[in-house]
């Protein structure tokens, strides 16, 4: 629910501070729990759609799957294409929902929005586009820029 770093390291600055400065504090967090609670219980209902929808696509595909393609046909047989195709889809839709599981388990556990690498707050906008995200938009493109020269 906070990010966890700087959630610290400004508890252990307020808490060296005057009462009025520490009370003020706890205005301020009371305020962020209650908002935090409802963008958690959006956030759950969303994810638990995006669920729903990444199980009914998973068995659609899985149904064609099941439609048998002849052994004997061609390596550019449109057969084999949509076989393969659907392969393919299959398999981002299963990643996708081991995404959204994983997020659904954040929002069990409070951890729901704050990035897993660095424990900063993900930007809401982001969690709003990507629900099933576990980093940060800087984060993310610290990782991108870092496997991209692996791959050079």
């Amino acid at each position: 629910m906070y990010p966890a770093a700087g959630w610290v390291r400004e508890r252990r600055e307020r808490l060296e501070a005057p009462a009025s400065v520490v009370m003020a504090w706890l205005g301020e967090v009371m305020e962020v729990s209650m908002a935090s609670e409802a963008d958690l219980k959006e956030s759950r209902e969303r994810l638990e759609e995006e669920r729903r929808d990444l199980l009914d696509e998973i068995e659609r595909l899985r149904t064609l799957l099941k439609t048998e393609t002849d052994a004997a046909t061609q390596e550019g047989d449109p057969d084999v294409w949509e076989h393969e195709r659907t392969l393919a889809f299959l398999e981002v839709a299963q990643t996708r929902l081991e995404g959204v599981e994983q997020a659904l388990k954040l929002v069990e556990t409070g951890r729901y929005g704050t990035c897993q690498r660095c424990g900063a707050a993900i930007e809401k906008e982001r969690l709003e586009a990507l629900p099933d995200t576990a980093l940060c938009l800087k984060c993310q493109r610290e990782i991108e820029r870092l496997s991209g020269r692996a791959r050079r």
